[in-house]
């Protein structure tokens, strides 16, 4: 068995999962990884039901063709059964994104689609659509001397701070090669997918950090960047569309819940537009614009 700290969670696993910090922080163990024949058998009386997923208040059931069957349960547990086509690299995917995501549900989480920096101690997440470049821009901060949070799954804790999760920014091939990452040394994050998995383990924070502002990524027509202050309603709608995995929310009875957090962020917390060109992707003019915007709040 391995142990790795991630998301404020000791987390103890069957399977090597490297890109995780290793536990120094605490005995008690919150999560268990284990490969298990229950996780082929599904959930009863599920509030919602689909061919590959099954969820109730306090289990998840996922069934992935070609990779293997899933079940989390009570934020404790996943349990995981290989399908004989798969590898472990493809469990991992899984693992440490739909089935972790669930657990923190699970555990009443909020949980935001996006990456988080620290800029003066404070944290900054970057939110947006797949493919406008959250990570990308996250990286290039990292590059710049700044330390990353997370990738992908941005914890807001109750008492609205960030939660580290793992040492890791997944990049798109032309991404990486834009920032003189040597893609020919690194993993790729699933067969015959050209995005990589670029380690930050030099440059992360993986204390918890006061959430400063929410930035919600997006492109236009326009020649230049653009930064719109969102207000009232205005910053309830990013927070919806930028949940992770929404679908799990009903089905857990998390909806109280979860608009009881969007309404402490919207609150407390600035959100703000940031629209790019959609012609090239100027990533330094990004990155300089972005800070001055961060700094000048």
């Amino acid at each position: 068995m391995h142990e790795y700290f991630a998301f404020g969670l000791c987390i103890e696993s069957d399977i090597k999962l490297s890109k995780l910090l290793p536990n120094t922080y605490t005995q008690n163990i919150d999560l268990k990884i284990r490969k298990d024949i229950t996780a082929t058998y599904g959930i009863d009386k599920p509030n919602e039901e689909r061919e590959f997923i099954k969820i109730s208040n306090s289990e998840l059931w996922l069934s992935i063709q070609g990779v293997g069957y899933f079940l989390v349960r009570n934020g404790t547990e996943i349990l995981y059964y290989p399908d004989s086509e798969s590898n472990v690299d493809n469990l991992k995917i899984f693992l440490l994104g739909s089935c972790i995501g669930a657990a923190l549900y699970q555990r009443r989480q909020f949980i935001i689609h996006g990456n988080a920096i620290e800029v003066d101690g404070k944290a900054v997440i970057f939110a947006g659509q797949s493919g406008i470049g959250k990570s990308t821009l996250a990286a290039i901060y990292h590059q710049n001397g700044f330390k990353v949070l997370t990738d992908d799954l941005a914890l807001i804790r109750s008492d609205l701070h960030v939660i580290p999760s793992y040492p890791n920014i997944k990049l798109w091939e032309d991404s990486a090669t834009n920032l003189s990452y040597d893609t020919s040394g690194l993993s790729r994050v699933r067969d015959n997918v050209n995005k990589y998995e670029c380690p930050i383990s030099n440059n992360f924070r993986s204390s918890p950090a006061e959430l400063k502002a929410i930035f919600i990524l997006g492109s236009h027509n326009e020649m230049n960047i653009i930064s719109s202050p969102l207000s009232g309603i205005e910053k309830f709608i990013p927070l919806k569309n930028n949940t992770y995995r929404k679908n799990y929310l009903k089905a857990m009875n998390l909806n109280q819940h979860h608009m009881n957090m969007c309404t402490a962020i919207a609150s407390n917390v600035p959100i703000i537009a940031l629209t790019r060109p959609k012609a090239g992707f100027k990533l330094k003019e990004l990155f300089e614009f972005s800070l001055n915007e961060i700094r000048q709040l």
